[in-house]
């Protein structure tokens, strides 16, 4: 499932290539980090369609969040701290929720699985 975090540049202005790789690189890191605690492997990188950058940018003019099925299930979220461990990258990385109520989890969970054993990161 892609993952995408929208930030607001800081003048106002686009971001460079340069910074937006950046923050991509934060992001991933973040990921990986979430991954290694876990004991997983780690995740690869891959290049979004026009599609997902597309819904990434209307997602960020406009101020919200998403989460589209249509396009590989993207989710984005709004941050303004890039290598803050947020619910949406540990979704993305353990492939598992944080329980909200008893009947989500069995007894001595935490988190429960989201998607099936075989799915598209």
């Amino acid at each position: 499932m892609p993952l995408s975090a929208q930030t607001a540049a800081s003048s106002g202005t686009e971001w460079s290539p340069k910074l937006r790789r950046k923050a991509a690189d934060q992001v991933a890191k973040q990921v990986e980090a979430i991954r290694a605690s876990a004991k997983l492997p780690p995740l690869k990188r891959v290049k979004p369609s026009l599609e997902e950058l597309e819904l990434v940018s209307t997602a960020a003019l406009t101020g919200r969040e998403v989460h589209d099925p249509a396009f590989a299930d993207l989710r984005t979220y709004v941050t303004d701290d890039l290598s803050a461990e947020t619910e949406s990258l540990k979704i993305v990385a353990l492939g598992t929720a944080a329980c909200k109520s008893p009947n989500q989890c069995r007894e001595g969970e935490t988190r429960y699985k989201v998607y099936p054993d075989k799915w598209r990161r």
